[in-house]
């Protein structure tokens, strides 16, 4: 089984982390970073003690990977084409994605459309804009501009290529016959409403938690909950559960 790396541009999307002995291969999805002019990756403190290939995805536009992957398309699902196409011939048997927020998103809508066995998003966005125009008012006295202009942007973007992609419910409730979802989220209003819209698809569980913000995905590290979803995930566990 050929385990060389996709070889991708450092200033590309895309990162990849070898593991030799296996044939799993975890991607990781980097969230919205707006207060960077450049988005790192995410995921690496968390995935490389893991005993499986890597690779780690970030979107470069900021625009909730609608306008695709640098270096392969320019949008999700041609993206998502060329990149199976340099997946298939290094044969893993099993593919897991990984993701929170912005990167939860592009987890559901990339762990459907590639066909993985298991999607794991913490507080995902499930629709967009994932704001009213009244919680993008609220920002105002924030003074976070940047996700005020981002979201007026996504308001205002008539592209099919995009709006397509604005709803992932659709996307999962067009089973693949194999992919199964486990959606992890907090009190937070938006994350209930969020995971909410994704509640009676097939193959997707979704997994409450008493927390009341957004970062999940943190308050789940830093408690030892999140390790355990990660090892997990190397085989067909059972399903993880929800706090009690």
């Amino acid at each position: 089984m050929n385990r060389s790396p996709p070889s991708p541009a450092e200033d590309s999307a895309l990162r990849y982390s070898a593991y030799a002995a296996s044939g799993t291969l975890f991607i990781a999805f980097a969230g919205l970073q707006l207060w960077r002019r450049v988005p790192r990756f995410e995921w690496q403190n968390t995935l490389e003690a893991q005993p499986a290939n890597r690779l780690y995805v970030r979107d470069l536009a900021q625009y909730y990977y609608l306008r695709g992957l640098a270096g392969l398309a320019g949008d999700i699902g041609r993206s998502a084409d060329r990149l199976r196409a340099r997946l298939d011939p290094h044969g893993y048997a099993r593919l897991v994605c990984f993701g929170a927020s912005m990167g939860g998103f592009a987890a559901l809508l990339y762990g459907a459309l590639l066909g993985a066995d298991e999607v794991h998003a913490f507080s995902p966005v499930c629709y967009l804009p994932s704001r009213s125009l009244l919680q993008v008012a609220t920002q105002i006295r924030t003074g976070n501009w940047r996700l005020i202009a981002k979201h007026i942007e996504l308001r205002l973007d008539r592209a099919a290529d995009h709006r397509r992609y604005f709803r992932a419910r659709p996307h999962l409730q067009a089973d693949n016959g194999r992919t199964r979802y486990f959606v992890y989220y907090g009190r937070h209003a938006p994350d209930v409403r969020n995971s909410g819209s994704l509640a009676g698809l097939p193959r997707v569980t979704l997994l409450p938690h008493d927390y009341p913000h957004h970062n999940l995905v943190g308050h789940l590290k830093n408690n030892g909950q999140l390790a355990p979803i990660v090892s997990g995930a190397l085989t067909h566990p059972p399903s993880p559960v929800a706090d009690s």
